[in-house]
C-alpha cells in the first residue's frame, strides 16, 4: 500500500469487509523536518508498516528490501499516472 498507518488500517478494512486475507505493507515516506505539515520533504527515508505493529520499520537506501518495494511503489505510480492520461486525452478526443 502506498502511504502510511492510515491507509494500511483502510486496506486491511476493505479486505476484512471481501473476506480476503493477503500480506500487506504500507511504504511511506519519513518527514524529517520540524513541520509536518510542509508538502516539501528535503530529507526523506521509507518507512515500512505492518499490520499489528505500532511502529514503522525504517529503511536504509542501499537495502534490497529498500529498492524492490520502491520500485513496486514507482512502477504502480508509474501505471496510474500513464492510465489517468489515457483516459483524459481518451475523453478530449470524443468531445465535439
Amino acid at each position: 500500500i502506498d502511504g502510511g498507518l492510515g491507509q494500511l488500517h483502510a486496506a486491511e478494512k476493505i479486505l476484512r469487509t471481501k473476506n480476503i486475507s493477503i500480506p500487506l505493507v504500507s511504504l511511506a515516506k519519513s518527514r524529517t523536518e520540524k513541520n509536518f505539515q510542509s508538502k516539501n520533504i528535503h530529507q526523506s527515508s521509507e518507512r515500512v508498516f505492518i499490520p499489528g505493529r505500532k511502529n514503522s520499520i525504517q529503511l536504509k537506501s542501499n537495502t534490497g528490501a529498500y529498492r524492490i518495494l520502491t520500485s513496486i511503489r514507482d512502477e504502480a505510480h508509474r501505471f496510474a499516472i500513464s492510465f489517468h492520461r489515457y483516459r483524459k486525452r481518451k475523453k478530449l478526443l470524443n468531445k465535439k
